[in-house]
C-alpha cells in the first residue's frame, strides 16, 4: 500500500502570492532571454524578414488625382442643392404601399427565408 505524504508546511496567502509573482516574474525572464537568443542566432533572416515589408508599405498606390475628387465634391454639392424628393408622391402606381413599414418587413423576411406565409403576407401588404 502507498503511503501518502501529507505537507506540514503552512501556506499563508501573502506567502502564496509571492510565489506566483515570482514565477510570473521568472516566466517573463525567461521568456525574454529566449527571444534574445533567437535574435543572437538568427540576425540577419530576422531583420531581412522585418525590412521587406517595410520596403513594400513604402511605395504606396498613387494617390487619387485631384480632379476626380473635384468632381465627386461638385456631384455632392449639387445633391445638396437639388430640391428633394417629396416623400408623400409616389414615383409610380403602387409604390405606395411598398413604403408602408409592415411591407418592408415581409418583403425582407421574404428575401432572408422564404416560406408560403411570408409570401402570402407579401401579397397581403405590399400589392
Amino acid at each position: 500500500m502507498a503511503h501518502e505524504r501529507i505537507s506540514t508546511a503552512p501556506l499563508s496567502p501573502a506567502r502564496l502570492t509571492l510565489c506566483v509573482a515570482l514565477g510570473i516574474w521568472l516566466g517573463g525572464l525567461a521568456l525574454a532571454c529566449s527571444l534574445g537568443l533567437l535574435a543572437w542566432l538568427w540576425p540577419q533572416p530576422l531583420l531581412a524578414v522585418a525590412t521587406v515589408p517595410a520596403a513594400v508599405s513604402t511605395q504606396a498606390a498613387p494617390a487619387a488625382p485631384a480632379d476626380a475628387q473635384q468632381a465627386m465634391f461638385e456631384r455632392y454639392q449639387q445633391r445638396l442643392q437639388a430640391p428633394p424628393a417629396a416623400p408623400n408622391q409616389p414615383s409610380a402606381p403602387g409604390a405606395g404601399k411598398l413604403n408602408d413599414p409592415k411591407c418592408q418587413f415581409w418583403l425582407e423576411q421574404q428575401r432572408t427565408a422564404a416560406t408560403e406565409k411570408s409570401q402570402a403576407l407579401v401579397r397581403e401588404f405590399c400589392h
